[in-house]
């Protein structure tokens, strides 16, 4: 069976509208075992070292060096245009909504990648756990 564009629009419609009905019943933590992520305390706790790196290298402290920035202490070991966030004034608090937001503009894309393909390929293309 091949995806065409309507069914492509239907598992973008519906997945966009799925996920974030689940997390609002059930938590971020099913979220996170909904969608085969381990789960993290604080919530996103993945992107943190992005939005604490971020507001302390923007007056000029240089997070490669050490982790004083982040949660857990680790030193910034992504792509500097990530700290380019900072200058946009966000916080560490910004990983709450900055992390689904991510998430939820990764359906369209997988969706558009998947158009024309079988679903035996879409399932192949996420993993089998």
């Amino acid at each position: 069976m091949i995806l065409d564009r309507r069914a492509s629009f239907w598992v973008i419609v519906i997945g966009a509208g799925a996920v974030p009905a689940l997390i609002a019943s059930l938590g971020w933590g099913a979220r996170d075992w909904i969608l085969g992520v381990p789960v993290m305390t604080p919530p996103f706790l993945d992107l943190r070292i992005v939005t604490g790196s971020a507001p302390c290298a923007a007056p000029g402290i240089d997070v490669h060096i050490n982790g004083q920035c982040d949660p857990l202490g680790r030193p910034f070991n992504l792509p500097p245009v990530w700290l380019q966030l900072g200058k946009l004034g966000l916080t560490a608090d910004a990983a709450q909504w900055l992390a689904p937001l991510f998430e939820v503009s990764a359906v369209p894309v997988f969706a558009a990648l998947m158009c024309g393909r079988t679903v035996v390929a879409g399932v192949a293309a996420r993993g089998v756990d």
